[in-house]
């Protein structure tokens, strides 16, 4: 077999022999790791209350951070989370993100690094190093500066995100001579940090998002300097290790407005404010909600044009269009992005086809000639399957206040901007026509 039938795969030289080859040696080598790292964080002597160590975690993120709202709930979840994260499917990664320098993200990573289990800070892992360091030690690996990586160190690291959130999660590499395909366990804990939007929707799609601010000059946090709380680990352990069991028959419940995808992503930690009592349910549920409310802004051009063909019909009363009129209504709508098209032309049929075709084999353009008659035979209906697939693409009118359709003649909210009723538009002329 020579080496170009592994084209998909990387070449990376051999090392010893490690658990994904059978051997023992580095398997042995990382329990030995893990073991001496336990040693160092013996397990509190006694029984430890679930919702006071969320509580006392929550004060020691709000001593050194300026947080967002819910930022020390989900920073106390997370951080008891890498102590059991291998009793659940799913880990969520912690997507640190803040729109210029010097808004404490690698402050947060910090003190991650003081309170989390077997943390291992970075700023400089490539991919190879990466997996790697997954496999043999399974850390809770905090990654600083992610915007500055290099675009083709950027995507082996994309691809160890994408497959490491989910516990068989793995990637497969050639090594050795022989090019030997082997699978490396990418699942751990991982928290990332950097400036704007440093990483691509298929992670973000995986993680829980903490967006920092810069600090302002009358806010005061304490000094990170010679921090040690080595108790507050201690703590943690002992608690992990007493509720195993319920954590892991745990099925918490969730809010109804997370998607399936965030569901998995929250779980965890659900679980772990279920077991721990008190408010932490309740604080919880808040975040979770807020993130989810959060998400449906970052709504696409797709799903917006999708949106606003479900307001035409809405508005026009009707079960099928033209694809011409369509394009006109949407073109006349001063809130929209489509009239900026094509060099201010705004968006034609072509366009519209392209924006429809991946939702649904139903939801489609096609041509139709001007031939005499042809008219009343070809139109195909629109409103039942948009009815069928706007629900699966948006979000509920009643749950999100940005997608919110009015009913006629009353002014609708869309975005930040009031826009008054437009004119019912009747189709005209031969053209497009959707189906």
């Amino acid at each position: 077999m020579t080496m170009t039938d592994f084209t998909e795969f990387d070449f990376i030289h051999p090392l010893p022999e490690g658990p994904h080859e059978g051997g023992n040696e580095t398997r042995q080598q990382g329990l030995e790791t893990k073991a001496s790292q336990e040693e160092s964080h013996e397990s509190w002597p006694d029984p430890v209350d679930g919702a006071e160590l969320l509580d006392q975690l929550a004060r020691e993120f709000r001593r050194f951070l300026i947080l967002p709202d819910h930022g020390e709930v989900i920073l106390a979840l997370w951080n008891l989370h890498t102590y059991c994260f291998e009793l659940f499917d799913y880990s969520p990664i912690l997507y640190i993100t803040s729109p210029t320098k010097q808004c404490a993200k690698s402050r947060v990573l910090e003190v991650l690094e003081k309170l989390a289990h077997n943390p291992m800070l970075s700023s400089s892992m490539n991919g190879a190093t990466l997996f790697r360091t997954i496999e043999t030690l399974k850390p809770t690996l905090l990654l600083d500066e992610m915007d500055r990586i290099p675009m083709e160190k950027k995507t082996d690291i994309t691809m160890v995100l994408n497959a490491g959130y989910a516990r068989e999660g793995k990637v497969h590499r050639c090594q050795g001579h022989e090019y030997k395909v082997v699978r490396f366990g990418v699942y751990c804990p991982k928290a990332l940090a950097g400036i704007g939007d440093y990483i691509t929707n298929t992670v973000t799609d995986r993680s829980i998002q903490l967006s920092m601010q810069k600090k302002l000059k009358s806010q005061e946090v304490e000094k990170f300097r010679r921090y040690q709380p080595e108790e507050l680990q201690r703590k943690c352990v002992r608690w992990s290790q007493d509720n195993l069991d319920t954590l892991e028959r745990c099925q918490p419940q969730m809010p109804e407005a997370l998607s399936d995808r965030q569901e998995d992503i929250w779980e965890p930690l659900f679980a772990i404010a279920q077991c721990a009592g008190g408010q932490w349910v309740k604080k919880c549920w808040l975040a979770a909600s807020a993130q989810a409310a959060d998400s449906v802004t970052q709504v696409t051009d797709d799903l917006l044009s999708l949106a606003a063909i479900r307001e035409f019909f809405t508005e026009n009363q009707a079960n099928k269009a033209a694809s011409s009129d369509i394009c006109g209504w949407l073109n006349a709508q001063d809130d929209l992005p489509f009239k900026d098209l094509r060099r201010a032309l705004g968006i034609d049929p072509r366009i519209l086809a392209r924006k429809l075709k991946h939702f649904s084999a139903s939801l489609r353009v096609i041509l139709i000639s001007a031939t005499v008659g042809l008219r009343d035979t070809c139109w195909r209906s629109l409103r039942p399957s948009l009815n069928d697939t706007y629900p699966r693409r948006t979000p509920q009118a009643s749950r999100y206040p940005l997608l919110t359709l009015k009913t006629r003649g009353e002014t609708r909210i869309r975005g930040r901007y009031p826009v008054m009723r437009q004119r019912m538009i009747q189709p005209q002329k031969m053209g497009r026509v959707a189906e």
